[in-house]
């Protein structure tokens, strides 16, 4: 499968009357759904931490830090709908759901947890990394260390008890594995103040010199860092969930401990170069004074995508970084968008027109996912490499499209067969009124396992079922 997705207009030749408008995750109505409540919780649970979703039994897991007066562990929690949660009582701590507890310099900081399908060892089907407060500041200098599960209960240090990476990371790592390459890649700080480092590795145990991929730019107000990244792939994107820093102007320490902090949306066609898909909003916001999630939220290390909706964890406090009061709780919520609902191109009143840069079919079908208001236009059709509409499949010839369509075909009045189509430079062109498009998907002769399981068009007319460049173009 392909699909073309607007978070950018990389793979657009031109569009008129429309604008590009972004969406935030919604905040579930419940929210927030686990509240620390046990003495080794004391006021704070916090998603530096992981929530994963068994695609077999549909169980979630979520990994999260519990702070009690000097301590900090690694806590379990459990849910057959990721809305009501359970804690349940384990054999780590006993009468307790610490997996890892706060003895022998393992002081819990920064865990990301993944769920590692592609290692055949069952002893080793979860890993996790962290910044352990203790080791990361004792003797032995700042330090990223390992470790495995085969039940995401009881934990063992990797790497023969030895660090990973000697790096001053003191933020949530990190950790994701690329289904394409197979590649671990790990999202750090260093010492050179807030800004996002990227380490990968073959094995897990062996890590690259970390290379900075994100950073504030000119864009961006003055003030703001980035505290720290989670990342996910995405058919060829990687997600990123980036949590942004807004220090005090009127605080004058130069380590710039007072300030908010929010969750943006960012994006990368690999692991590289990033771009923010909108600066101006938040994709998880604060909830402003006084609320729950009002001075700070931070991400889980990667959604869960369940039937349809993509689900983000997230903790929350009402204090902004630096604020201290004991009794004021931090705790975890939950906000959700709809599959491929981030951006989109929406027109008003006005008629608007998307046309797409070349590309080639080698199958046939076509999708859209859209919001079409009532009286809206969103008529589809197939154009030639210079712009002419293609016989039997012009937007005019497209059967109405109404309603919220999240993945509707696409299907013209004569029902005209595809195989005239197929393995020639084509275009989308698109007429669109009061609506919203956010995705276009084509089997394009690859049959895709799950949601995430796509490819993008190059937009040279160089395209391929499985994605590869042909080694030579054929007229």
């Amino acid at each position: 499968m392909y699909k073309f997705l607007f978070f950018d207009h990389m793979l657009l030749e031109s569009i008129k009357a429309c604008r590009h408008e972004f969406f935030p995750a919604k905040k579930h109505r419940l929210n927030p759904l686990l509240k620390p409540e046990y003495p080794h919780e004391h006021s704070t649970i916090q998603l530096y931490g992981s929530v994963i979703r068994s695609p077999d039994s549909g169980l979630y897991k979520m990994w999260y830090s519990a702070y009690g007066k000097r301590t900090s562990t690694l806590c379990l929690a459990t849910s057959e709908d990721g809305i009501e949660w359970a804690k349940p009582s384990l054999d780590v701590v006993s009468g307790t759901n610490i997996v890892i507890a706060d003895t022998d310099g393992h002081q819990v900081h920064g865990p990301s947890i993944i769920e590692d399908q592609d290692d055949p060892r069952e002893d080793r089907r979860y890993k996790l990394i962290m910044w352990p407060l203790k080791q990361g500041r004792g003797p032995k200098g700042s330090a990223i260390w390992a470790y495995h599960s085969a039940d995401g209960v009881h934990w063992v240090q990797s790497n023969a008890g030895l660090p990973l990476m000697r790096e001053y990371s003191d933020c949530h790592l990190g950790l994701c594995r690329d289904p394409k390459t197979k590649l671990y890649h790990a999202t750090l700080r260093r010492k050179t103040g807030r800004r996002i480092w990227l380490s990968t590795s073959e094995n897990f145990i062996d890590w690259s010199e970390p290379e900075l991929i994100f950073e504030p730019d000119l864009n961006d107000p003055l003030g703001l860092e980035f505290y720290g990244m989670q990342i996910a792939p995405y058919g060829p994107f990687t997600l990123g969930l980036l949590n942004r820093y807004f220090t005090d102007p009127d605080e004058r320490s130069g380590r710039k401990m007072k300030g908010h902090l929010d969750i943006a949306l960012a994006f990368s066609r690999g692991f590289s170069c990033w771009k923010m898909v909108e600066r101006k909003q938040a994709f998880i916001s604060n909830g402003g004074q006084g609320v729950w999630d009002g001075g700070m939220t931070m991400p889980a290390t990667a959604p869960v995508f369940n039937n349809g909706e993509v689900q983000y964890f997230y903790s929350g406090s009402v204090l902004t970084h630096g604020e201290v009061n004991p009794e004021s709780k931090r705790c975890i919520g939950m906000a959700s968008v709809a599959i491929d609902r981030w951006s989109g191109l929406s027109a008003g009143a006005e008629v608007g027109e998307i046309v797409t840069k070349i590309f080639k079919l080698h199958g046939e079908g076509l999708s859209v996912n859209a919001r079409i208001a009532s009286g809206g236009l969103l008529q589809v059709g197939l154009a030639d490499e210079f712009w002419q509409d293609l016989p039997e499949f012009s937007p005019s010839d497209c059967l109405p499209l109404s309603g919220d369509c999240l993945k509707t075909e696409v299907r013209w009045k004569n029902a005209p067969d595809w195989s005239s189509v197929l393995r020639k430079h084509i275009r989308i062109k698109i007429a669109i009124q009061n609506a919203t498009l956010f995705a276009l998907s084509l089997p394009n002769g690859r049959e895709a396992r799950t949601e995430a399981d796509f490819l993008e068009f190059t937009g040279t007319g160089l395209d391929t079922p499985d994605g590869s460049v042909p080694e030579r173009i054929l007229d």
